[in-house]
C-alpha cells in the first residue's frame, strides 16, 4: 500500500519538490487547497492521508495542529512559503525529569502544568 501524502495549500513549485523527494517510493499524493479539504469526505476515524505537509504562516497558530487530534499518529508537517523554515507536529507523550518531589513541588508542578499561578 503507498504512503498517502496530502499537500495542503502548497504552490506547485513546492508540489513538485516534495514528488520529487518521493520519486523512488510508492507514494500518492493528493493536493487540497486548504486544511479543511482535507477532512471533507474522511471518516470519523481517518484522514485520508499517512502525511501531510502544508504552507504554514505562522507555525504556532497552524491549523495543520488540529490533524493530530483526529490521527495522533499521523505525520504533520509545516512548511514557511518561502520554503526556509519547517516545522514538525507531534503528539508524542515525553515524560520530564522532575527530581525529588515534595508536596510543595507537586503543588507547583501541577499548576504549572495547567498555567495556573503558584
Amino acid at each position: 500500500m503507498p504512503i498517502r501524502i496530502a499537500l495542503v495549500r502548497l504552490p506547485q513549485l513546492f508540489r513538485d519538490l516534495v514528488a520529487s523527494a518521493f520519486s523512488a517510493d510508492d507514494v500518492s499524493f493528493e493536493w487540497f487547497a486548504n486544511e479543511a479539504d482535507v477532512t471533507l469526505g474522511a471518516t470519523s476515524k481517518e484522514l485520508p492521508a499517512d502525511v501531510v505537509i502544508a504552507q504554514v504562516d505562522d507555525p504556532w497558530q497552524a491549523e495543520v495542529g488540529q490533524f493530530l487530534t483526529r490521527s495522533p499518529a499521523l505525520v504533520v508537517l509545516g512548511i514557511r512559503d518561502d520554503g526556509r523554515s519547517a516545522w514538525i507536529y507531534e503528539m508524542v507523550p515525553r515524560p520530564r525529569p522532575l527530581g525529588e518531589l515534595g508536596l510543595v513541588e507537586l503543588r507547583a508542578t501541577v499548576l504549572g502544568a495547567l498555567g495556573a499561578s503558584t
